[in-house]
């Protein structure tokens, strides 16, 4: 027994020295985290967050022969929640390290079902035109002709069609071998070998950064001497097109196209096709989540619980040994903390904040003191001056100020709240009164009992109206805003597949104090403009901006550069700032 607790003194006096040297080591360099919460669809672990850090911190995140300021590497930490995640961290450039998160909540949301999507939809279709934001009036009008195009197909065809009646179907024609099947057997033959091409090509690209072993990895082999020999793809792509076209030609049944129910079944199939593999896992999320039905309660709980577990960790560890497991027994707190949201995600990281500042913000549970408060006392001083014209508020400013009261905040003894920065991407926040509310009156009165936030916060009014209570000791529960920089970037498009047309500016809703910045991203080629919802940090794509959006972030000539959209998202991010 003696041994026992001799011994585990000893391991409590070595966790006392390792804590009390990386809270030394964290003091002499600074600590950020940057936390990316991913949008809708079944994404993967990991996935989201890699990409996106190679956009925001380096084009190439594979070490290469000499240190470099672009390196990046994974690191076992399980603050945001799962095994199968992992914080991506930097070196220390500028005397600043970043780690990267994911806020990962797919996994929450699996098994999307049609009649959760279909309910949705009928709640969103159900209301009267002036009910409809004259934004997502264009959205309203296109939903209603998809869903009777739809409900057309199904009384007429069915969607759901058994296999056997598919075959019975398809038995009932005939080859048909003259000029003009040929000429379409051709024109298959080129698309399939295009496409596969066009794969492949992209596979060669990466396919020239394995000529070489990687060094550091243990291995005498590089990844191509590995592969096996490009003759084997080069032979698909002369193979397998010509033989589908070549089928097609000889077999396909092309007298079933002289009947006109024949492309009405086809139609039928497509849809039925979209719903299955699209609609319903992608939409699905949003369905589910936004939804204030009793079947999305639960789910809904468990990713916003995810995301505020992951911001208590960050900001320090809970009291106990347990909380040795995060970061290899690193307790230090990091000295700021930018959130990232992005489609659905920024929905989900807007509540998660706003639940947390709820829990540490400097409210009347969680009062501040000497500096932060004065800080506090600033941005409410300002507000109060630009309360009776908002459209005139010098955004600016108030983000200057922002900025002090979050450094003042995090300055504190406690350091309850060190969230500086709010960045969204392809936010459908731009049309939150038609997607989480019945219209814009009962959207303002959500406004108005704070349960949405906004920037600047909602001032209680008065003689001296004020988001600070009780002589002016703490902030009201929504006041997250006055601490927290709210950055939109979005994609305007000209049509409804041309652009971002889930996103749009997030000022006219949650108020003057947010910086909009719109960007034109494209893909290059025919369709590189076909919906951008996802290019927000590809760096394949190209981002235009104009030099005006591009000042409000600090940023010289944007319209000059080629990459604005990912410009923009590292200056809104700021984690290359020199300190």
């Amino acid at each position: 027994m003696a041994a026992t607790k001799a011994a585990g003194g000893k391991r409590k006096t070595a966790t006392q020295r390792k804590s009390s040297s990386a809270k030394k080591s964290a003091e002499a360099n600074g600590r950020q985290a940057v936390v990316i919460v991913h949008g809708m669809g079944e994404q993967r672990p990991l996935e989201t967050l890699r990409g996106f850090v190679e956009a925001v911190w380096g084009s190439n995140p594979t070490p290469g022969d000499h240190p470099s300021d672009d390196d990046v590497w994974l690191v076992p930490d399980n603050r945001a929640g799962l095994t199968e995640l992992a914080r991506i961290t930097t070196r220390h450039v500028n005397g600043m390290r970043t780690d990267f998160f994911e806020l990962y909540w797919s996994d929450i949301l699996v098994g999307n079902t049609f009649s959760q999507v279909r309910g949705w939809v009928r709640g969103l279709l159900w209301r009267w035109p002036h009910q409809v934001p004259r934004e997502s009036l264009s959205m309203w009008v296109g939903l209603w002709l998809i869903s009777a195009i739809v409900l057309g197909l199904t009384a007429y065809i069915g969607l759901t069609v058994p296999w056997s009646k598919i075959w019975e179907f398809v038995a009932g024609g005939q080859p048909l071998r003259n000029l003009l099947t040929a000429t379409a057997s051709v024109v298959l033959w080129g698309t399939i070998t295009l496409f596969l091409y066009q794969r492949l090509r992209r596979d060669l690209e990466r396919r020239e950064a394995g000529e070489r072993p990687l060094r550091g990895i243990w291995t005498s082999i590089s990844p191509v001497a590995a592969s096996a020999s490009m003759t084997h793809s080069a032979a698909i792509i002369l193979v397998v097109p010509l033989a589908i076209a070549l089928a097609a030609y000889l077999y396909f049944p092309w007298t079933l196209f002289a009947a006109w129910k024949t492309y009405l079944f086809i139609v039928a199939a497509v849809v039925a096709f979209v719903l299955g593999a699209w609609v319903v896992p992608v939409f699905g999320d949003v369905a589910r989540y936004v939804r204030t039905s009793p079947d999305a309660v639960a789910s809904r709980a468990r990713i916003r619980e995810r995301g505020v577990e992951l911001l208590r960790a960050l900001h320090g560890p809970a009291p106990g040994d347990a909380a040795l497991r995060y970061d290899h027994g690193d307790l230090s707190k990091y000295d700021r903390i930018a959130v990232v949201g992005h489609s659905l995600g920024s929905i989900v990281a807007y509540d998660v904040l706003r639940l947390f500042w709820e829990e540490r913000g400097p409210t009347r549970i969680n009062p501040t003191k000497s500096g932060a408060l004065s800080a506090l006392r600033a941005v409410d001083d300002f507000c109060r001056g630009a309360h009776d014209e908002p459209d005139a508020l010098d955004t600016a400013v108030f983000r200057e100020l922002q900025d002090k009261a979050a450094s003042a905040l995090a300055a504190a003894e406690d350091g309850n709240w060190r969230i500086t920065d709010f960045v969204t991407l392809g936010s459908p926040l731009t049309h939150a009164e038609f997607l989480i509310s019945r219209d814009r009156l009962a959207f303002d009165q959500r406004k108005a009992e704070r349960m949405f936030p906004t920037c600047p916060p909602m001032l209680e009014l008065g003689a001296q109206p004020s988001f600070l209570y009780n002589d002016r000791k703490y902030a009201h529960h929504a006041a997250m805003f006055a601490t927290t920089r709210w950055t939109n970037i979005y994609d305007p498009g000209s049509f409804v597949l041309s652009g971002d047309f889930v996103s749009g500016p997030c000022r006219p809703n949650f108020g003057p104090g947010i910086v909009d910045i719109p960007v034109r991203i494209a893909r290059g080629g025919l369709f590189g403009r076909l919906i951008t919802h996802t290019d927000y940090w590809n760096m394949d794509a190209t981002g235009q901006a104009s030099d005006a959006d591009g000042e409000k972030l600090g940023l010289k000539d944007l319209s000059k550069s080629a990459k604005g959209h990912v410009a923009l998202l590292r200056a809104a991010l700021g984690v290359r700032k020199q300190t």
